[in-house]
């Protein structure tokens, strides 16, 4: 068995314990990141067991990224387990992105992010929203996220 497939079984394993998750609590995002001080970048992976209605806005920060930034590189992978979700950021230029995923088909994007200010820290949102159903809901939802200053 190679290091990918095992990968991919652990992946699917972890979405597949999100669609069990508390169906009925209101849309979460989990996140645990790492900075990597040596190539001044971070990771992170953000978990949503389940994704209802308008979605959810989170913004991410961190230590490498300067008051002064005002663009992240940033490179993500999207998946999810039931329905269908969209991440949406603001580009460089001020465009607004979109990225959907589906179970039979992860998203994915390298993007330069514009960032914002909030009252303390410098950093960037991403908008997670549900595309299917009635009401709309996705389940299981994972993103990968590396991101370094512009």
């Amino acid at each position: 068995m190679n290091p990918t497939s095992i990968g991919r079984g652990a992946l699917l394993l972890l979405l597949s314990g999100l669609v069990g998750c508390a169906p009925d609590s209101p849309s979460t995002v989990r996140v645990q990141s790492a900075v990597d001080h040596f190539q001044a970048r971070e990771t992170a992976q953000a978990w949503i067991g389940t994704l209802q209605g308008q979605g959810i806005s989170y913004f991410f920060t961190s230590s490498i990224l300067p008051a002064s930034a005002s663009i992240v590189h940033s490179s993500g992978r999207l998946w999810v387990a039931r329905g269908a979700v969209q991440v949406t950021f603001v580009d460089r230029e001020g465009r607004t992105q979109k990225v959907r995923a589906t179970p039979g088909a992860p998203g994915e994007w390298k993007s330069d992010i514009r960032t914002r200010k909030n009252d303390k820290e410098n950093g960037f949102f991403l908008m997670f929203e549900p595309l299917e159903g009635q009401p709309l809901r996705a389940d299981g939802v994972v993103l990968e996220l590396i991101w370094s200053p512009g």
